[in-house]
């Protein structure tokens, strides 16, 4: 399955029982519309319309959003080389 993340997706796509990395991801402030680090995807639902949805869970401390964000709202991690 492909998603708007770019490529498989890893928290869909992985073989049952085989060792997951948690998929780093950056999350679209409803507030500023910046983009936040520190956070892995925890859940992925695709809707009845086809829209991809994330529940994310925070880094810091390992608590899952009780929200859901829509895959425009998601990107992959980037590195600060990745930036420039």
């Amino acid at each position: 399955m492909e998603g708007s993340l770019g490529g498989p997706r890893p928290d869909i796509d992985r073989q049952p029982g085989s060792p997951a990395e948690p998929l780093r991801v950056e999350v679209r402030s409803r507030l500023d519309g910046g983009w936040s680090r520190g956070f892995t995807i925890d859940e992925a639902d695709v809707r009845a319309d086809g829209t991809e949805w994330f529940r994310l869970r925070r880094e810091s401390d390992g608590v899952v959003l009780p929200s859901w964000f829509r895959a425009d709202d998601v990107v992959l991690y980037r590195s600060a080389d990745m930036r420039r």
